[in-house]
């Protein structure tokens, strides 16, 4: 999917200042399921990147790009996860993760209802 190709590439060559990689400080997550975040029930395909301050407060924040499907008996049947990657070294590694999961091989094959990219402070 080419949404988490961008995520990825972006992880890859763009490290963000001051969220140290080796203290979890700037980490990917894959996430996929059925939820309803005040807008109604859909099928959410998500990567989010989460970045972690070291100045000692450790403020948390988190760039999401999700891409929202109606929900179907078949999309349903997908058990919920996640899965994180811990640094660019590994993202080869979560990459194919996520090309071979079965998630991505159903929401290939369905429309998408919107995509969204949102930046929280958690």
């Amino acid at each position: 999917m080419e949404a988490i190709r961008h995520m990825l590439g972006f992880y890859r060559q763009i490290r963000a200042s001051g969220c140290p990689v080796e203290e979890d400080g700037d980490m990917l997550l894959f996430q996929w399921g059925v939820y309803n975040w005040g807008h109604g029930e859909t099928y959410s395909y998500d990567i989010t990147r989460q970045f972690i301050l070291s100045d000692g407060d450790g403020e948390i924040s988190q760039l999401s790009l999700t891409v929202h499907f109606s929900v179907t008996d078949l999309l349903r049947s997908l058990k919920e996860g996640n899965r994180w990657c811990g640094s660019p070294d590994e993202a080869d590694e979560f990459e194919s993760f996520i090309r071979d999961h079965e998630a991505t091989r159903v929401i290939e094959t369905v429309q998408p209802l919107r995509t969204t990219l949102a930046w929280s402070r958690t």
